[in-house]
């Protein structure tokens, strides 16, 4: 099956007058298949494909992520350390206080000093 132009169709019709700044709408052009003559339908729009990016571009983003990921680790690493460090003082600080409640709460020493007694 060939198809072929119409004899005296324009394949590309204005729409209207052209104003300022505008563009003839380009139509297709009719086509004859095998003796029936028809319009042939107009394409759907098409997507904008997204643009390839190239094998540096692949490679710079690459770099890049494994760069955020090892600020996130180290990151993630020196908060685990601050709470470590936060943790460690208040242990030492409840030793201290567990200690001195302790010698408080102690039977008063026979031999020396008897300032605790209640």
């Amino acid at each position: 099956m060939r198809n072929r132009l119409v004899e005296g169709k324009e394949p590309f019709e204005q729409s209207g007058p052209m104003g300022k700044g505008k563009r003839a709408k380009k139509r297709r052009p009719f086509l004859e298949e095998d003796g029936d003559v028809e319009q042939s339908e107009e394409r759907p729009s098409k997507k904008p494909r997204p643009e390839s990016s190239s094998s540096t571009d692949i490679i710079k983003k690459y770099k890049d992520l494994q760069k955020a990921q090892e600020v996130n680790e180290k990151s993630y690493l020196r908060t685990l350390e601050e709470r470590v460090a936060a943790l460690e003082r208040e242990n030492y600080s409840l030793r201290n206080a567990l200690s001195i409640i302790e010698v408080i709460a102690s039977p008063p020493l026979q031999s020396g000093l008897n300032m605790f007694r209640f």
